[in-house]
């Protein structure tokens, strides 16, 4: 038997244990290094991770960041500078324009992870692909212009966009009246005035876009055409309008309102322009063309002289024309448009042949003519697309847009003579003890004197009324104001009376500062006939000799203010270079046998006594002066709202 030799006190060793040993120390290893493997790859990967949430955020921060800058800039440059006008602003919306935005440094940055790129800020390309862009989209939502503004920055794979949406709205207007906004606001409710060789509004020396406030406001029962009236200002009147012989109207006739209309006996010339006659009713069956001697609706039934003629065309609106008498006509080429809400009835033969001048421009007006044997050759079957087309074409929607919406224009035709407790507001003083406290008084009427340069100064006409001398008052450092008291009917006071070769006040170095002229309740003054080749009368701007018209372009730095139941009177020859408003009840100009009127005035009533009375265009105190000022820098809108989306 083959036994196995054992020799005795050795034990049996195993071959294999040292490579045992080995293997499970490279197998240690092998776990350590996958372990450290695994943190290591974990780490880069937290690393990265973190690295890639740094950019997400920080794109996304520089997006937000970025598009909230530059809707600052956009809107700064619509709302505080103007450096985009409004005008622009608008085009673009209506257009949906859109709006790279550049870095104003010319610098353009590359966006990515690589050492020479960096985050982009989102400023530099013109597309939507690139790694950076902004831009800002113009539109329109309801009544706001909306600003689109979008941000894209791609620093990686994913990138970000931001968007903010900007809604702005337009300030509603707050428009308060302008004391002499128009060349003559003559009359009240109650008031009745007669317009005789009145040459009114004459714009030689000016352009068309420097006459802007040449209109003129007659309220009141009105008597126009009594000798000669030419009057180049357009004419608004409020009430019921009388006409005579001898018209000639130059600018716009606009009839405003609901108790605006023209009596029906009406004779001579008519209403008659070169331009175009509005009728601008406010309500429906109120409103009338025509109206009887005590200012109702009426229809016009007889045969007068005149007609209403408009060359270059009529306009109807919110009113009512009911005419039966055949020497009411239309002129040779004039046009009507007819707007909403309007009844139109002729039936009479016109001298407009087939009456194919009547257009239809709204489909709420009620048009029909009939001939007088009471046949309808005009109906309502007129095309309104085709009355549109006409009325486009012609110059008449401007005059209508103008007094349509022109807010200040409106208000300032709607606007009445201030009380005698406002007037009085308009004055530092207004009580004959506040004059006799604090104001200087002048005394010495007869000799001349160095300037006045104090704040207030008074002449009391119960001691002396007649000024034979020159004050001159410089307005270089503050405003003054020069009080008449105590004078009336019965004790008038004279600045150059007739029978003296002087007597002046005069204000200068205007602008700046301002003169005022201030007559007490029942005050009288009188700008005295000048017989004499001599300076007469009251001057604030430059005249090319004695008895001249203004020289035309300048403003007059004084106003002449009335209390109540005042009257200033200019006599023949003299000078009155002012803004004179003549409030309460009772105010009264009298130009007397053709005095030289620079300036604008306000009143209740008005005199000439027949004689010619001449009042050259002039503007307005808050007109530049020579004509229009650019549009200033202001935005008509605000922020309404913005939304991040």
């Amino acid at each position: 038997m083959n036994k196995s030799l054992r020799l005795p006190g050795r034990r049996s060793r195993n071959i294999m244990s040292g490579t045992s040993r080995s293997g499970g120390m490279l197998i240690l290893v092998l776990v350590i290094m996958a372990v450290g493997l695994i943190l290591i790859t974990s780490a880069l990967s937290i690393t990265l991770a973190s690295r890639d949430r740094f950019y997400e955020d920080a794109q996304s921060s520089q997006a937000r960041l970025t598009v909230t800058s530059a809707a600052k800039a956009v809107v700064d440059a619509i709302l505080v500078t103007q450096e985009l006008r409004d005008e622009l602003v608008e085009d673009w919306a209506d257009a949906g324009e859109t709006l790279w935005i550049r870095s104003g440094s010319g610098y353009a940055f590359n966006a990515g992870l690589g050492s020479g790129n960096t985050v982009a800020p989102g400023i530099g390309a013109n597309t939507s692909g690139a790694s950076g862009y902004t831009k800002a989209t113009f539109g329109r939502v309801s009544d706001y212009i909306t600003i689109d503004f979008e941000t894209g920055i791609s620093t990686t794979a994913t990138g970000t966009t931001e968007k903010l949406t900007v809604y702005l709205e337009e300030i509603p207007p707050v428009v308060q009246p302008d004391g002499f906004g128009q060349m003559f606001k003559l009359g009240g409710d109650d008031s009745t005035n007669t317009i005789d060789n009145a040459f009114i509004g004459q714009t030689t020396g000016y352009t068309a876009d420097q006459v802007k406030s040449n209109y003129v406001v007659l309220s009141g029962d009105m008597n126009v055409g009594t000798g000669i009236i030419d009057i180049t200002s357009d004419v608004v009147y409020t009430d019921l309008v009388k006409s005579g012989a001898g018209n000639a109207y130059n600018g716009n006739i606009i009839f405003w309102g609901d108790e605006a209309g023209i009596y029906t006996n009406l004779a001579g010339n008519g209403v008659r322009t070169n331009q175009h006659i509005l009728f601008l009713g406010k309500t429906p069956g109120v409103a009338s063309v025509f109206r009887d001697a005590s200012g109702n609706p009426g229809t016009l039934t007889s045969s007068p002289q005149g007609g209403i003629i408009g060359t270059k065309g009529q306009y109807y609106v919110n009113t009512t024309m009911l005419k039966k008498a055949w020497g009411q006509y239309i002129g040779p080429g004039d046009p009507f448009y007819i707007d909403g809400n309007v009844v139109f009835n002729d039936s009479t033969n016109n001298y407009d042949g087939n009456f194919d001048k009547v257009y239809k421009i709204n489909a709420s007006a009620n048009v029909w003519y009939t001939t007088n044997s009471g046949r309808i050759t005009y109906n309502n079957t007129t095309d309104v697309a085709a009355g549109q087309v006409q009325y486009n074409a012609s110059s008449i929607g401007d005059v209508v847009i103008d007094y349509t919406t022109d807010l200040q224009k409106i208000a300032n035709i709607e606007r009445e003579l201030p009380t005698t407790s406002e007037a009085k507001a308009l004055a530092q003083y207004s009580s004959v003890s506040d004059i006799t406290a604090y104001a200087t008084k002048i005394t010495n009427l007869t000799t001349n004197a160095p300037a006045y340069t104090g704040p207030s100064y008074y002449i009391d006409a119960s001691t002396a009324n007649n000024l034979t001398a020159d004050l001159i008052f410089d307005l270089t450092n503050n405003d003054i104001t020069l009080y008449i008291i105590n004078s009336s009917s019965a004790r008038k006071f004279y600045v150059g009376p007739e029978s003296s070769s002087t007597g002046s006040i005069q204000f200068i170095n205007g602008q700046q500062h301002w003169g005022k002229i201030v007559l007490l309740e029942n005050g009288y003054m009188v700008v005295g006939k000048n017989n004499y080749s001599t300076y007469k009368g009251i001057i604030t701007v430059a005249h090319s000799g004695p008895r001249t018209k203004a020289i035309v372009g300048a403003k007059p730095c004084l106003y002449i203010i009335g209390f109540g139941n005042n009257t200033v009177e200019a006599q023949h020859l003299s000078i009155v270079d002012a803004y004179i408003g003549l409030y309460g009840n009772g105010g009264k100009f009298w130009a007397n046998n053709g005095p030289f009127i620079y300036g604008r005035i306000e009143t209740e009533l008005y005199e000439s006594n027949n004689s010619f009375f001449y009042l050259d265009y002039c503007p307005g105190p808050n007109d530049p002066a020579g004509g229009e000022d650019p549009p200033p820098l202001v935005t008509k809108y605000r922020i309404a709202s913005y939304v991040y989306s």
